[in-house]
């Protein structure tokens, strides 16, 4: 008798540190839904060098995969742009920067690059995606 009070015990010890648990991973899932007052005043500093809606999905089909469209997404640094494209295996297509839709006119080789070009900033226009083309760094051209 003494020992199924025992384990009676135990088990509501055991289920009382369970609740417990659970309260506090809830608390932390809610945590990053609504956005915090830091998030707020970064996404503000953000809209005043960039422009309003930077952050915006945007209507660019992916060039890699051309199955789904560049949207923004929350990167290790910073935000990046990504296929949204559920296939598998999955789309790896990436950029730093938003993509404007337009291909990269430069003559390389006798052709054109046509790479995609992505936004600039203030004072350098906007910009080749590849790495490889001279168009990468208009400003120094």
């Amino acid at each position: 008798m003494a020992t199924k009070k025992k384990t009676a015990k135990k088990a509501k010890k055991i289920a009382t540190k369970s609740a417990k648990k659970m309260s506090t991973k809830k608390a932390v899932a809610t945590q990053h839904g609504p956005m915090s007052a830091r998030m707020k005043e970064i996404m503000r500093k953000h809209d005043d060098i960039y422009g309003e809606g930077y952050f915006a999905p945007t209507t660019v089909k992916c060039p890699l995969c051309g199955n789904g469209v560049i949207v923004p997404k929350r990167g290790r640094f910073g935000a990046e742009w990504r296929c949204n494209a559920d296939v598998r295996p999955m789309c790896k297509f990436k950029l730093e920067t938003k993509p404007t839709g337009k291909k990269c006119s430069y003559k390389r080789r006798g052709k054109a690059c046509g790479a995609l070009m992505v936004a600039g900033t203030r004072t350098i226009p906007d910009r080749c995606s590849d790495k490889t083309c001279p168009n990468r760094n208009p400003h120094k051209l």
